[in-house]
This record gives C-alpha cells, sequence and structure tokens, in this order.
C-alpha cells in the first residue's frame, strides 16, 4: 500500500500525528479531506495522509472503482501504520472510519494507534437502518471519537442515539453530533451555518478530545 505523506517536520519522535484515511467514494483530494487536513495543520498537528491501494488504482486508471472486502483494507491500513513507527491518531472519513475502528477492534492492532476518531460513520447503509456496522465496538481498544450529522442518511440522531443508549460498548467510545449536518457535514439553510461552521466545531473537538484523552493514555 502507498502512503502519501503531506505532514510537516515532527518536532519530537513521542508527538502523535494524524493519519487521515478516505472514505469510499473520494480519496485525499476530495474537498472535505482536503479542508481536513488544513484544519487540522491550522491546529498544529502533523498530517500523513493514506490512501488505499483500490483508490490509487483508480486514479491512475482515471475510472472509479468499488472497495473490496474490508477485511483487507484493515490489513492494509495496520501496514501503514506499523510503517510508522509514531504514536498516531486514525482520523477516518465515514468508510475510512470504519476500517479505522475495525483495526482498533482487532487482535492485531498497532500498539502505536493511541486513539480513533471518525468524521462521520456509516453506521449502515442508505435506506437500510437494521445493516448496522456496529458489531465489532465492544472489543475496540483506544478511545473512539464520532462525529456525526444528526441528519446522516448512514445514522441520524433519531436511529443512532437509542442505539447507544442501549449498548454496553466502552465508555471511551464517543458520540458528538453536528446539529443538522448531512454525512459531508452539510447543514439545512435554515441552521445558518455552513459545512465550515460544522467541519470546524468537528475539528476543534478532535483536537480537545485529543489532548484529554492522550494526557490519560499517556499519563501526562
Amino acid at each position: 500500500m502507498t502512503a502519501k505523506n503531506y505532514s510537516k517536520t515532527v518536532k519530537k519522535p513521542s508527538d502523535p500525528v494524524v493519519v487521515l484515511v478516505h472514505g469510499a467514494g473520494a480519496g485525499l483530494d476530495s474537498g472535505f479531506l482536503v479542508a481536513a487536513k488544513a484544519g487540522f495543520e491550522a491546529r498544529g498537528l502533523t498530517v500523513i495522509g493514506v490512501e488505499f491501494d483500490y483508490m490509487i488504482q483508480a486514479r491512475a486508471a482515471g475510472k472509479r472503482r468499488p472497495p473490496p472486502a474490508v477485511a483487507g483494507l484493515v490489513v492494509e491500513l495496520r501496514e501503514v501504520v506499523e510503517a510508522l513507527g509514531k504514536p498516531v491518531v486514525i482520523v477516518g472519513k465515514s468508510m475510512g472510519g470504519r476500517i479505522a475502528s475495525m483495526l482498533a477492534a482487532s487482535d492485531g492492532m498497532p500498539a502505536n494507534v493511541l486513539a480513533v476518531s471518525v468524521l462521520g460513520y456509516p453506521f449502515h447503509p442508505t435506506s437500510k437502518p437494521h445493516q448496522l456496522r456496529v458489531q465489532h465496538f465492544e472489543q475496540i481498544q483506544v478511545p473512539l471519537m464520532i462525529f456525526q450529522g444528526s441528519r446522516d442518511p448512514f445514522g441520524r440522531a433519531a436511529e443512532i442515539q437509542p442505539l447507544f443508549a442501549a449498548s454496553s460498548w466502552p465508555g471511551t467510545i464517543e458520540l458528538h453530533w453536528l446539529e443538522s449536518g448531512d454525512h459531508d457535514f452539510q447543514p439545512t439553510r435554515r441552521s445558518g451555518k455552513s459545512r465550515e461552521d460544522l467541519l470546524d466545531e468537528a475539528l476543534d473537538a478532535t483536537v480537545t478530545w485529543m489532548q484529554q484523552r492522550l494526557a490519560e493514555r499517556l499519563g501526562r
């Protein structure tokens, strides 16, 4: 697998870096992830962008390709994270976040993964709310934060809030709702907000959450 490194120089070997992983249909050059990367760097974080092989091949061929089986993508992400050899927080968009959460729940989770954040979790396929993708949540071994638009067709607030309330998932799994946002954090006009506002809200909350959780994990 090829890892694309857009990062600044890491100041200290112990500083965690953000590993940014794309969703199913768009790579790191999507407007959403370009903005997310710039936002994280503006907040003082080092960002390493990762693309899966199928996305790299699709770009080379000039034709979209569906992602392969998720188990293979978990292996790809594991190989990249292990090769980095630095403490990391994985931030995934949609499918990328699902893969990162599955890696965090696996027996072979790399020791350098400190936490996972998801920008729009695909809780279920659209229009199929009973086909949930949360079976691995009980096994997640690191803090997990999910940022979810309340109108997200892959998991609306009305569907997911009861799911969290009834679950026996670890207390280190958290959910932050972005009011009126969809899967790409686009809010309604009536909300008076923009997608940039909701993305900024998510990035600010991510940084605060990282500081709190990593301080606990690293004993700082």
